[in-house]
């Protein structure tokens, strides 16, 4: 198993905080020396970013992303954990894509009339 690190914030705590996780079943429990979270289900778990060697983790509030609730693990990922962990998915339009669309629709617009 490789060295790896597990951060984690939640929006009544301002600073994120070295945490390690327990795993039971398909939920999982984030704790320190003087903090435990509640139970939370690998289902709900969410890849929102991929920052080199750091995956970035929120996780669903019912249909919402939690507001303010970060699992960033930094490092390589054990064995034992990798399977849980959902991947990163890739938008089927970039940013740049969804902005070149977004000015075609403005030059169709401004131009319906040549167009008639």
């Amino acid at each position: 198993m490789g060295d790896y690190s597990i951060q984690f914030r939640e929006a009544d705590r301002s600073r994120k905080q070295t945490v390690r996780i327990e795993t039971v079943g398909d939920m999982f429990i984030l704790y320190s020396n003087e903090w435990r979270s509640a139970a939370y289900s690998f289902e709900d778990l969410v890849a929102t970013e991929d920052k080199g060697a750091t995956r970035i983790f929120n996780i669903f509030q019912g249909e919402h992303l939690r507001k303010g609730w970060e699992m960033s693990i930094t490092g390589d990922i054990p064995n034992s954990l990798a399977p849980y962990l959902p991947k990163l998915k890739v938008p089927m339009i970039s940013r740049s894509g969804m902005l070149a669309i977004a000015f075609l629709c403005i030059a169709i617009v401004y131009n319906a009339d040549k167009l008639i």
